[in-house]
This record gives C-alpha cells, sequence and structure tokens, in this order.
C-alpha cells in the first residue's frame, strides 16, 4: 500500500509539470509524413492477483517508442516497455519481470495541435519471466519441494489514451494512461516431484509521464 500512495504522488507531481509552461498555438503542425520518439516512466497496477495464491505490487514501467504519421489524424507505430512487480506469498518470493513488444496506432481527432489528445490500441507480445527468491518452496496438489516458476509469453492488447503538449514545436510533455492484457499460464517446476501447471495473470493498468520528439 505505501508502494501505491508513493507511485500516486509522483503521478500527481507530474500531472501538474505539464501545465507549468504555456504552449502557444503556434507549434501546431501537421504530423503527416513526420517520425517521432518517446520515453516515458510512472506506476503499473496489477488489475488482480496473479494466480490463486500470489500477490504482486505495484511497480515502475518504463515505455519507449516511435511514430509515424500516416496522415494529419492517424500514427503507427512501436511500444517497447519493461515493468516488474514484487511477488508475494505468505513473504516475498521474488520478481515478475515483463517485457513488451507492440505495435500500436494512434489517432488524434484534431490532428496536432499545441494540446494534442489522443487515443492508441496495439496488439503484440508479452515476455514474461520470474526471478525467484533463493531456495522457494512450494506446497502444490502433487507434492512439495523447491520449485522454479516458469510463465509463458503472452498475447498484447493495449488500449490507451493520452496528450502531447507542446512546449516547442518540436518537443511536447507527454502523458497517458493504459490498460493492458496480460493473461496466461505458467509452469510450475517441483524439484523431484514434477511440473504442474498454473495461472499467471498480470494484466495492468497503466499510468505514463514523459516526452515525444518529433522531427
Amino acid at each position: 500500500m505505501k508502494s501505491a500512495k508513493a507511485w500516486f504522488q509522483v503521478v500527481f507531481l507530474g500531472a501538474g509539470l505539464l501545465f507549468i509552461c504555456p504552449t502557444p498555438d503556434a507549434f501546431a503542425q501537421n504530423i503527416r509524413g513526420k517520425w517521432g520518439v518517446g520515453l516515458r516512466v510512472g506506476p503499473s497496477i496489477l488489475t488482480q492477483d496473479v494466480s490463486g495464491s500470489i500477490e504482486a505490487n505495484t511497480g515502475p514501467i518504463i515505455s519507449g517508442n516511435i511514430l509515424y504519421g500516416l496522415t494529419d489524424n492517424f500514427s503507427m507505430g512501436l511500444n517497447l516497455e519493461w515493468e516488474t512487480h514484487q511477488a508475494e506469498s505468505v513473504g516475498d518470493i521474488g520478481d515478475i519481470n515483463i517485457f513488451s513488444l507492440i505495435p500500436f496506432i494512434e489517432f488524434r481527432p484534431g490532428g496536432r495541435q499545441a494540446f494534442s489528445p489522443y487515443a492508441s490500441l496495439g496488439i503484440g507480445i508479452n515476455i514474461n519471466s520470474f526471478n525467484e527468491e533463493s531456495g522457494l518452496f512450494c506446497v502444490t496438489t502433487i507434492g512439495s519441494g523447491f520449485c522454479k516458476i516458469e510463465p509463458e509469453n503472452t498475447f498484447a492488447l493495449k488500449f490507451a489514451g493520452g496528450f502531447d503538449y507542446f512546449v516547442t514545436p518540436n518537443l511536447a510533455l507527454n502523458a497517458e494512461i493504459g490498460w493492458k492484457l496480460n493473461s496466461g499460464d505458467s509452469d510450475v517446476k517441483v524439484s523431484g516431484v514434477g511440473t504442474i501447471s498454473d495461472d499467471f495473470r498480470a494484466s495492468v493498468f497503466n499510468l505514463l509521464f514523459g516526452l515525444r520528439y518529433y522531427f
């Protein structure tokens, strides 16, 4: 809970910084045929328990993207995202790490303006891994022993909305809110006993703040 409160304080601070500098309408330009790059950070909040016995804390996410203007209203691009979450059961049991590659399309109803809102939809893949604490002991339906958790890679579906707030003709402050699907199974390998399948649920709600630069 303390971790979540700390992240929300960061979010509110980032939101306030977006409005420090006034942005003249002269910064509005078309985006057709132009490239952009972005880097954002923020909290990543799981929307459910990872499995029946495992929970995970709010953790950081780093999101980088590149995009290209197809028209004044539509862009396409690629999101590269990394996030990590501390997993808990009886105590801390390890860290969940997720790397997502998500091609996306972005729609700006008003084209590129000084204050430029957008909505985006992305489809890609989540590459999941679990780093266990040393000597992790599991009690399962097939027996007990030291175990290793191996989540499968999963389908990624991301819905997001946000805006660019231009402080120069090329540089924009960016804020985005989104939800990303990450749901599948994991293998739990119990030493000397065997392997069972368990749920792996790591869908997240993201709040991102950062910068975008348009060439």
